[in-house]
C-alpha cells in the first residue's frame, strides 16, 4: 500500500435524547488534527417520545495521507460531541491496509 490512499469504511452512529428535529455531522481530521480531510454536515433526524433513539450507517471513502492516528469528530446540532480515533497502519508484506 502506498500513500496517499483512499479506504472505504462504514461509520455507525446512534443517538438517544430529547425529542425533536436534530442534525448530526462528521469531520475526519488528519493525524495532528491540523486539517479536515472530509466533512459531512447537516444530516437531519428526528427523535420522538415514542421512539427517543435513531441510528444510521454512513459509507465513506477516507482520504489517507500516511500511517497514523486519524480522528472522527462527531457533531450534534452544530456542536462537537466527541473525537474518536481511527488507527491506520500498513501490515504484512502485501501492503494491505489494516
Amino acid at each position: 500500500m502506498s500513500y496517499p490512499a483512499r479506504k472505504r469504511c462504514f461509520v455507525v452512529l446512534g443517538w438517544y435524547g430529547d425529542e425533536g428535529k436534530h442534525y448530526f455531522g462528521l469531520k475526519f481530521h488528519n493525524p495532528d488534527r491540523s486539517r479536515i480531510l472530509l466533512e459531512m454536515s447537516s444530516y437531519p433526524f428526528e427523535l420522538a417520545s415514542r421512539r427517543p433513539y435513531s441510528n444510521g450507517i454512513i459509507q465513506v471513502d477516507l482520504p489517507l495521507e500516511m500511517e497514523g492516528i486519524y480522528w472522527f469528530e462527531v457533531l450534534l446540532d452544530g456542536e462537537s460531541r466527541g473525537l474518536f480515533p481511527v488507527f491506520v497502519e500498513t501490515v504484512g508484506t502485501t501492503g494491505r491496509l489494516a
